[in-house]
């Protein structure tokens, strides 16, 4: 980086590189396995011994826990237990085990079957209590369809079982039992058209039970993503990121009671593959929206050859949304620039030809004239 720095900048890791980008890639296809710990083969050969020399190792595609392995201490003995996912041929399908340790030596304690051949996310969860663990799985099978299965982490028990693209867990807190939301699309049987359906599940009378939930005609295709949030007030907040055509969109929906409602629906839109995330730390997902990044009034920077894709981040503050900071994104070689809201309208971005050299300047109201050069970025194998 050169020239005299007039502005705080951030520089920061992009995730997703371009708009063309995989995002459903799997682990499994991997040119290689992780290597796995002493303790973890040990695992391994447990698992063999219910299931045959052939075992393959299943690994969710995305979500927190990115393991074939879960563990935490389940029956409060003051050891960790393992859940392990493993397949026992190619065509069966995935089995989800219990095993504890017992003088040194691992032990299956059950091992049930799921409902796929893979695995999108999984998590543990305080669904039956407080001082519970509990496990969700979402499996896939080969045509893309999921259900997403609840266990007892103790006894492999099934409490629920529904249909889903996508799920996350809403955490209230201390003291109270954390619920689901899942979203999927449906198929009208009055329009035959797909529905998109949002739904929120508790624990009652010994199983997963559907509170409430929402429903409405859709485009999208497919969900990406999906965070939820709880407010001081005891709402919560789901944050989904969808396919809508050749566009990403931004959806919010609150919980509150026995309401599920929109309060921002596809007004956030974007070309490239950029996803909510918190920005600023403060555990509130910031929402990204493709603007032409305005330098005066009736010019814009993305009339400027080679110029790169301006996004804007806001929040939702209250039930109003708040404008935060932009960023300038280089979506060939995966950086972004974010750029103080104080300075909004005031800096030219130029990129060099080849898309590895970005510059900024104090822009002088022309788009013909630099001004005084800030800082460059250049880009390096």
């Amino acid at each position: 980086m050169k020239g005299k720095k007039l502005l705080p900048i951030f520089l920061s890791v992009l995730l997703i590189f371009s708009s063309c980008t995989s995002i459903t890639s799997k682990v499994e296809e991997l040119a290689s396995a992780p290597i796995l710990r002493p303790d973890q083969k040990e695992i391994v050969s447990s698992l063999k011994k219910i299931a045959g020399e052939s075992i393959t190792l299943k690994y969710p595609a995305k979500g927190d826990n990115t393991s074939p392995f879960l563990s935490a201490d389940l029956d409060l003995d003051g050891e960790d237990e393992v859940i392990a996912f493993y397949q026992g041929s190619s065509e069966g399908k995935i089995q989800v085990a219990m095993l504890d340790k017992t003088d040194g030596k691992w032990n299956c304690v059950y091992s049930v079957s799921g409902e796929g051949n893979s695995i999108l996310k999984t998590d543990f969860i305080k669904f039956t209590g407080v001082g519970e663990k509990d496990i969700v799985v979402g499996f896939t099978d080969s045509s893309g369809k999921g259900r997403l299965i609840i266990y007892r982490a103790e006894t492999g028990e099934v409490i629920g079982n529904v249909p889903f693209m996508d799920y996350d867990i809403i955490s209230y807190g201390a003291g109270i039992n954390d619920r689901l939301v899942v979203v999927d699309l449906v198929e009208s049987s009055a329009t035959k058209t797909l529905r998109q359906k949002v739904s929120y599940y508790q624990y009652l009378s010994g199983k997963a039970q559907e509170f409430v939930s929402y429903e409405e005609d859709t485009v999208k295709k497919t969900y990406q993503q999906i965070e939820c949030i709880v407010r001081p007030d005891f709402s919560a907040l789901v944050y989904l990121d969808v396919i809508i055509g050749n566009e990403v969109a931004t959806e919010v929906l609150k919980i509150e009671g026995s309401l599920i409602q929109p309060i921002l629906e596809r007004g956030y839109t974007r070309a490239i593959r950029i996803y909510c995330r918190d920005i600023n730390e403060d555990g509130i997902p910031e929402i990204p929206r493709e603007i032409p990044y305005k330098v005066s009034e009736g010019a814009e920077e993305n009339a400027v050859s080679g110029i790169v894709l301006p996004i804007r981040w806001s929040t939702i503050n209250g039930g109003s949304i708040e404008e935060l900071y932009d960023s300038i994104i280089n979506t060939s070689f995966g950086y972004y620039i974010d750029i103080p809201k104080e300075w909004r309208d005031k800096i030219l971005f130029v990129q060099n030809s080849t898309g590895n050299l970005l510059t900024a300047y104090i822009y002088t109201g022309n788009l013909n004239t630099l001004g005084t050069e800030l800082y460059s970025v250049k880009a390096v194998y």
